[in-house]
């Protein structure tokens, strides 16, 4: 919904659980009653060459606490959800659909049943920045991963200690071979992969490659 030209607001329902978690192989979708559904909304303000929004997100089926139980010796039963808010802005403008763009993000979420209870990320994108390849887009990008004090204490009971956190940088290009294909490499570095305290940081190299048909 688009109640003035710069605002909007968007929601979606997905089910908690699309597909057959015994069966990994094949493409199926099944409707349980006890997958829950997962429930986003999403409100944002987006003048010329401008972006801010908000949003929040809940799962209907309840989750095992990682650490309280219950009389009877069972996990407490708990609810996942969690908020965020993005923002973007045009810093540069060499023409229209081309310039230098930065974002931000930072989200939080329940650290009782999940693992992270806060990530962020932020960068910069320019498109256009060679000359002829108005479409390219270079990315420079970094994102964290901030582990739960529940998460935390119950790898320490394990005597399997995690890190606090995991720290991305990531390099990337993308542009158009033909009309049809695009290709994008990219390149990142790991900090605490996993934040597991047992591995090395990480260099992953990949390239994507998307057809549009």
């Amino acid at each position: 919904v688009n109640p003035t030209e710069t605002t909007y607001i968007q929601a979606a329902i997905l089910d908690g659980v699309p597909g057959d978690i015994d069966n990994v192989h094949g493409t199926h979708i099944e409707f349980d009653k006890n997958d829950g559904w997962l429930v986003v909304g999403e409100a944002g303000y987006n003048p010329d060459n401008a972006k801010i929004a908000v949003g929040g997100w809940y799962y209907t089926e309840k989750f095992d606490h990682q650490i309280l139980l219950d009389g009877n010796g069972d996990p407490l039963k708990k609810r996942s959800q969690g908020a965020y808010i993005i923002g973007e802005k045009q810093l540069y403008e060499e023409s229209k659909d081309q310039g230098l763009t930065a974002f931000a993000r930072f989200g939080v979420a329940n650290g009782s049943v999940n693992q992270f209870n806060y990530a962020w990320s932020g960068g910069l994108v320019y498109t256009g920045l060679f000359d002829g390849r108005d479409e390219g887009k270079l990315g420079l990008g970094i994102t964290g991963a901030h582990n739960g004090k529940e998460f935390r204490e119950v790898a320490l009971n394990a005597a399997t200690p995690v890190d606090a956190a995991e720290t991305t940088f990531e390099l990337t290009y993308s542009d158009k071979i033909t009309p049809w294909l695009s290709v994008q490499p990219d390149i990142q570095y790991i900090i605490n992969p996993g934040t597991d305290k047992s591995l090395d940081n990480a260099l992953v190299i990949g390239t994507r490659f998307t057809i549009n048909f």
